[in-house]
């Protein structure tokens, strides 16, 4: 019979006092080891945020939360302190987090980023910064103190978000094209002014602040289908610079005019002081003399100074005439004064109160069938052309690898020839909603006359598998 082993009391109470000690450490740190990542959200509102997801993984010896931003964008990874700190969060007075980097391939390679902190009942920010620039120090403490005039609020929305910055000198790897590093957070905690650790709760939600998530559209007009214009990103230093420059596609540049349809709106995504100017360049001969160097003042700003919109009609008064694909000769997008930084730059068609057709759903299998079939009113079907009224906007929900095209077909007596099967090129596109304008069609079609001569409305794919699940007209 084995004899019991005997535990002295000393050793008791030291094993009691350390599962103690292990229970105050999982109550005062968020280190990931729960799983719960309820209080972590990735705010995509700017306009050069990711909207990469983020998970828990297993790195350097325990559980971290991963982030990778593989387009290359700015992650924006929001932390809710309110909710995670609740009553003890007025006596927060320093922030530490352990931050780690590691390139696509699996080396290190330097980066650095930003800690916005969102503060008090005005949620006031304030910046700090990050960086991990060695192996050897990979990962590394960051560390934000407040000052004494920096006091979080309960019961304010107040939180934090992590951003890796992606130019040349804040994610080496990037640009020594190994792709965006990959980035670790872990062991957060929050210090009173004693440095004590304070309490925290894992298994909240975050509460979303207005306006995180989303973009500021005040003063803005809603839009539709955004089509991002390729390679309009950029900055400027100041004294009225460019930010972007792009070559027209005549000229052998990458800017299509034919995007600027009659009544779309081009938005700039920008941090400046100042909001931007668009400026229309041409050197074309018979070009308007005003538009030499076609400067266009925004039509609105947005209350945060992020985004601006100019108008179709504005641009047309400045520059002189409609003709961009003769006469435009390069896009630019310049400082006014203040230096400027460009996150992107789309163009839209307006959003309006939309009417959904009925009966516009359905599927194709690719090449280049249809999805929807609907005939008008005249021949018995569902579909009323007369909804397609001047300046109006027809847009389709969709799922497919390409956008959709609409089919407009007559075999009326009397159509002009090209109505017999008028294709119609979707004028904006984001992946999810292709936009369709009143001009293209009529363009198209041959005719303004939908109601004696259409006879059939159709949505088609273009040559990959479609699903439609819904069509408006605005």
């Amino acid at each position: 019979m084995k004899a019991k082993r005997v535990i002295p009391a000393l050793m008791l109470s030291a094993l009691a006092f350390s599962s103690v000690a292990l229970a105050e450490e999982a109550a005062t740190v968020v280190d990931f080891e729960d799983g719960n990542v309820g209080f972590v959200a990735m705010d995509t509102a700017p306009g050069d945020a990711s909207e990469c997801e983020f998970e828990v993984v297993d790195w350097n010896g325990s559980k971290a939360l991963k982030v990778n931003a593989e387009d290359g964008k700015v992650p924006y990874i929001g932390i809710d302190i309110a909710s995670l700190t609740g009553d003890k969060i007025a006596d927060i007075r320093t922030i530490e987090f352990t931050i780690g980097a590691e390139g696509p391939d699996g080396e290190f390679y330097a980066v650095s980023g930003d800690v916005n902190t969102y503060i008090g009942e005005d949620r006031t920010m304030s910046t700090s910064d990050w960086s991990v620039y060695m192996a050897k120090k990979n990962p590394k403490v960051a560390t934000v103190k407040l000052t004494d005039d920096q006091v979080f609020a309960a019961d304010a929305q107040n939180i934090m978000i992590i951003t890796k910055g992606n130019k040349s000198d804040s994610d080496v790897s990037m640009f020594k094209g190994e792709g965006p590093n990959i980035i670790y957070i872990d062991d957060i905690r929050f210090l009173d002014a004693d440095g004590n650790a304070i309490a925290v709760d894992t298994t909240v939600e975050f509460d979303k602040p207005a306006g995180f998530g989303a973009a500021d559209m005040s003063n803005l007009t809603g839009l539709l289908g955004e089509n991002v214009i390729d390679g309009a990103t950029g900055s400027s230093a100041g004294s009225w610079g460019q930010a972007v420059a792009l070559d027209t596609a005549k000229n052998g540049g990458t800017f299509d005019p034919a995007v600027i349809e009659p009544g779309t709106i081009i938005s700039v995504y920008y941090t400046a002081d100042t909001a931007p100017e668009l400026v229309l360049q041409s050197w074309t001969e018979g070009c308007p003399e005003t538009m030499g160097w076609a400067k266009v003042a925004p039509s609105a700003v947005n209350d945060s100074g992020t985004i601006c919109q100019y108008t179709y009609d504005d641009i047309v008064a400045v520059i002189g005439s409609e003709d961009f694909a003769t006469y435009l000769d390069k896009f630019y997008v310049g400082d006014t004064g203040s230096a400027l930084n460009v996150s992107k730059v789309s163009v839209a068609m307006p959003a309006g109160e939309e009417f959904i057709i009925e009966g516009a759903v359905g599927e194709s299998a690719g090449s280049w069938g249809q999805a929807i079939t609907l005939g008008t009113l005249k021949d018995g079907g569902t579909f009323d052309p007369a909804l397609l009224a001047k300046d109006c906007t027809i847009s389709v929900y969709y799922s497919a690898d390409t956008a959709p095209e609409l089919v407009l077909q007559s075999w009326t007596e009397g159509c002009p020839e090209t109505a017999g099967w008028a294709k119609v090129a979707a004028t904006t596109d984001n992946g999810s909603v292709a936009t369709y304008s009143y001009e293209a069609m009529v363009t198209a079609f041959g005719s303004e006359d939908f109601v004696t001569y259409l006879d059939n409305f159709i949505v088609g794919d273009t040559g990959s598998a479609l699903s439609v699940t819904k069509v408006t007209v605005q």
